[in-house]
């Protein structure tokens, strides 16, 4: 592990790598903050990707200098795509915590670090329960809302792909990395080369610029992933899809289509129809995302703590984030103090002769004790309204001094404790 985000942020901990790309790594962070554990993700970006893409470049005569002052003139369009980023707020918009962008101690270019909030990734929570047409219309609904608020600055995605679909622990899709691919491809296809997506408009590859219309080619394109059970269809046509829902298939082709001129306006058209059709409707499936977290951590060669093996039981039995979860245990931890406070209070009632004491002593008899007093009190009753009717007031007071102690009072609050 070559990432100590203390270096960046002091209060947090690095717990191990949980994946990788084409420009950086994500990597499980966490901190304590009162006694609880809180997880998060990191992701270190480099630009350039690696030293082999600088040696490369030298090779053809770019001196460092000079490849310093280039990857300079791309560093404040990062630090200004992830400020617009940081001020977009919606529903379905993986929010940034924080950022911050620094030359790379090492060689020409720099290194940019963004925090999040810790998610499931799609590929893991799709992992053991196919998709289909249900999660596709759902997903597509959902980023809908998300490119919706990008147009409402004016702003593109770029990048909408698998990769970047993250699932909170409720089950709903969220779009991550908004604007990074656009600047870094920017910075680097000049020298080292782009790199094209199965889920790129057809026009992207002429190098036209990222448009409103590519972002809803690719999330077409990612419906059709997702309806396909997260395989792309053959030739990447909606049509190989078996048993597509007709509605849900004039949405993608609608989406997908060549010209951009024939695609959707925007979110907010492509949206409305997802609407109308009668599918995405069902509640979502939960996820746990500090168990996938672990998880990837260990499959990536890392190892969990031993104080994080307890709060992954907790997330895996209550579907909530690391934050949650040690709130939880916070409160656990109250309630055995509230149960040793409450038989001092009984054993106080119980000394001082008050209602408490007699209900104590009636539930420790046995069940069928407790029916056949019961019964026979109330013959007791019947018999004294029987005397009282016959005979009159005077032997019905003689009748009634057949109660136990403390007379009708007692025989109610006992039938007040029930049987049970």
């Amino acid at each position: 592990m070559d990432f100590d985000v203390a270096r960046v942020w002091p209060e947090w901990e690095t717990d191990g790598l949980l994946g990788s790309g084409p420009f950086g790594k994500v990597y499980l962070i966490r901190r304590n903050v009162d006694g609880r554990t809180v997880f998060a993700a990191a992701k270190e970006i480099r630009m350039p990707p690696s030293g082999e893409a600088v040696a490369e470049a030298e090779k053809r005569g770019i001196s460092g200098e000079t490849l310093r002052t280039y990857f300079s003139k791309f560093k404040n369009d990062l630090k200004w795509e992830l400020t617009m980023y940081r001020t977009l707020r919606a529903q379905h918009l993986v929010s940034l915590d924080e950022f911050t962008v620094d030359d790379d101690p090492e060689g020409p270019g720099w290194i940019g670090y963004v925090r999040t909030g810790l998610f499931t990734p799609l590929a893991v929570y799709f992992d053991k329960a196919r998709s289909g047409g249900e999660d596709a219309a759902r997903l597509g609904a959902e980023l809908c809302s998300a490119l919706e608020a990008c147009a409402d600055y004016g702003m593109v995605h770029g990048e909408v792909k698998p990769e970047n679909v993250l699932v909170t622990d409720d089950g709903a899709f969220m779009l991550a990395d908004f604007g990074i691919r656009r600047c870094l491809e920017k910075a680097g296809s000049a020298l080292f080369g782009g790199e094209a997506y199965d889920f790129d408009a057809p026009e992207l590859t002429n190098g036209r610029k990222y448009t409103a219309a590519s972002d809803i080619y690719a999330l077409g394109m990612l419906m059709a992933y997702v309806a396909n059970g997260c395989v792309m269809p053959v030739g990447r046509n909606p049509e190989m899809i078996a048993e597509l829902d007709p509605g849900l298939g004039a949405v993608i082709r609608k989406a997908t289509a060549y010209d951009p001129a024939e695609r959707y306006i925007g979110a907010a058209e492509m949206g409305a129809d997802i609407a109308r059709l009668e599918l995405g409707k069902k509640p979502a499936r939960r996820a746990v995302a500090t168990a996938a977290a672990f998880e990837a951590v260990k499959r990536n060669g890392g190892t969990v703590r031993p104080e994080a093996a307890p709060q992954e039981r907790k997330n895996a039995k209550h579907g909530a984030g690391g934050l949650f979860a040690a709130l939880g245990k916070k409160k656990q931890k109250a309630a055995p103090e509230e149960a040793a406070q409450a038989p001092a209070a009984r054993d106080d009632a119980e000394r001082d002769g008050g209602p408490s004491s007699a209900a104590s002593g009636w539930r420790r008899l046995p069940k069928k004790v407790r029916i056949i007093l019961l019964a026979a009190l109330a013959l007791i009753v019947i018999a004294a309204a029987v005397i009282l009717i016959v005979t009159g007031k005077k032997n019905a007071a003689a009748a009634l001094r057949l109660l136990p102690a403390g007379g009708p009072a007692t025989l109610l609050r006992s039938l007040e404790g029930g049987i049970g």
